[in-house]
This record gives C-alpha cells, sequence and structure tokens, in this order.
C-alpha cells in the first residue's frame, strides 16, 4: 500500500491564510497582474500545454528518481513542519547544482513574510509589540511583561491610542485568547510567552523579548 498526500491549492485577491497552523503547512505566492495584451484563453493554454506535456512529464519522472536516490543520504537539521518538502527540496538543490540550503532560507523566508502580515493586521499584537518595544527602551523597563493579564489589559489600553487603535472592550480573557491563536507567530520573531499559576491578583502571565 502506498501513501499519497494530494498539495491544495488555493487562490484569493487579499491574504486570507491566517491560522497558524495553516502559514506553517502553506507556501505563499503572490502574482503579478497579467497585461490585457497578454492573457490568453482556456483553450490556448490548453493548447500550449498538451504540446508539452509529454516533455514536462517525462522530466518530472527524471527528477523524482534521482531525488530519490538522494533523499537517503541527506541530514538536514531543522526541517520546517512539512520536513518531507523540506528534505525534497534540498535534495533537488543538490542535484541542479544549486546553493546549499537556499531552499530552506527562502522557505524560512516565505513563512516569515506570511506571519509578519497575519501579525500586523491584529490590533491587540500590534499594540503588545508597541508595549514591549517600550518596555525595552525604558530604563527600568526590562525585555519583557512579567505580571497578571488584568494588569496587562490595562497597559496595553493606555498604549493602544499611540498605535491608533482603540481596545477598549478588551477583556483578560480575550487577551489571552489572541495571544494563545498568534503565540506559534510571535515565538518566530523572538517574543516567548509563558503562561504562569493563578495568584491573588488573577491569571499570571510572562512574555519575555529574546
Amino acid at each position: 500500500m502506498k501513501a499519497v498526500k494530494n498539495p491544495i491549492m488555493m487562490n484569493g485577491i487579499s491574504g486570507f491564510v491566517t491560522a497558524q497552523d495553516l502559514i506553517s503547512r502553506s507556501i505563499i505566492i503572490t502574482l503579478d497582474a497579467i497585461d490585457s495584451n497578454q492573457r490568453k484563453r482556456d483553450s490556448q493554454l490548453k493548447l500550449a500545454f498538451d504540446q508539452d506535456k509529454a516533455e514536462i512529464f517525462g522530466a518530472l519522472l527524471d527528477l523524482t528518481t534521482k531525488v530519490l536516490k538522494v533523499l537517503p543520504t541527506l541530514k538536514v537539521n531543522n526541517l520546517p513542519r512539512m520536513a518531507e518538502f523540506g528534505m525534497i527540496g534540498t535534495a533537488l538543490e543538490q542535484i541542479l547544482d544549486k546553493t546549499q540550503g537556499k531552499f530552506l532560507d527562502n522557505y524560512k523566508d516565505n513563512q516569515g513574510e506570511a506571519i509578519a502580515e497575519v501579525l500586523e493586521s491584529e490590533p491587540v499584537i500590534i499594540v503588545l509589540m508597541a508595549y514591549l518595544q517600550r518596555q525595552a527602551e525604558h530604563p527600568t523597563g526590562g525585555n519583557g511583561y512579567l505580571g497578571s493579564w488584568v494588569d496587562l489589559v490595562k497597559w496595553l489600553k493606555e498604549e493602544a491610542p499611540k498605535c491608533g487603535v482603540s481596545l477598549d472592550k478588551l477583556q483578560p480573557r480575550g487577551l489571552s485568547a489572541k495571544i494563545r491563536a498568534n503565540e506559534p507567530a510571535l515565538k518566530t520573531i523572538g517574543v516567548n510567552v509563558k503562561y504562569l499559576q493563578r495568584t491573588k491578583k488573577g491569571a499570571m502571565v510572562d512574555i519575555s523579548v529574546v
């Protein structure tokens, strides 16, 4: 029995891949608009593909054979979540005589750009990052936040107008949920979150910047 994994292609006008779990398993490609004088009908595209499909299929089979030979000899550290994809890309680098390590670097950059775009669309995260930056610049501010969710909400509400947003309706539970949802993305930019035991002040959190 052979296991088969089918990749899925999705397209849209704006960035709709926002869930961290999905981003970690996606390759985001932004395409340029096609000029009106360069557009082709489906029938034209099909004709061009039919003329070349045998050569394309043969080339893919050749590459697949070579990749299968190279894969057992590869040793790659720090694989991405799509580990097999990372291994195949690394194998292709060797087969096609490309710069070693560039594939995974480009893959990491692609993920980073997608994550940054998502974080920049979250008002709570924007304010949190501004607050942490202000703390880091303060002589006694330290490199993060250690305290209750209640107090953090208060500080963020004070910071929000400086960022041009309003967090008037933000509550501790909502803040905790939002940060949990974005925790993988925050970690990639050096922000670590630890959920501490509850005290008399309420639920506590330690947010540190590496």
